[in-house]
Order: C-alpha cells, then sequence, then structure tokens
C-alpha cells in the first residue's frame, strides 16, 4: 500500500474527526472512502479536468454542510 501526505485545514480535519467518531471509525476510513468514491464516479469526459475539479467542489460543499 502506497502512503500520501496532505494538508488539511484544521476545520476540515475537525469535521472528519468528529464524522468518524459519529460512525464509529477512525478518520483515515472516512478519508479512504470519500476518496474511493471520488475514483468509482463516472464523469462523462475523464480528459475533462474541470468537471473533475467541480465535481470535487461540489461533493465536499454537501459534505460540509451536513458536518456543520
Amino acid at each position: 500500500m502506497a502512503a500520501m501526505v496532505i494538508d488539511i485545514q484544521p476545520s476540515e480535519m475537525e469535521q472528519i474527526q468528529e464524522k468518524a467518531h459519529k460512525l464509529g471509525v477512525d478518520a483515515e476510513s472516512i478519508v479512504h472512502f470519500a476518496l474511493n468514491d471520488f475514483l468509482h464516479k463516472t464523469v462523462e469526459n475523464e480528459s475533462d479536468f474541470d468537471a473533475i475539479i467541480e465535481y470535487v467542489v461540489r461533493k465536499n460543499a454537501e459534505l460540509y454542510k451536513r458536518l456543520a
């Protein structure tokens, strides 16, 4: 398994940890699930980077609203 280090804003990390606690899993599992979900979504034109970025922003906005 490969490892990756990413910077997460403290407020985002807090939200991830809160969600993980509610679900009874660790924060890494939440991030792994979100990444896996993103990777398995179908974008009509996979080479369309803008569409992918827009999807991520839209998806995260909903997640953050639910976590708030």
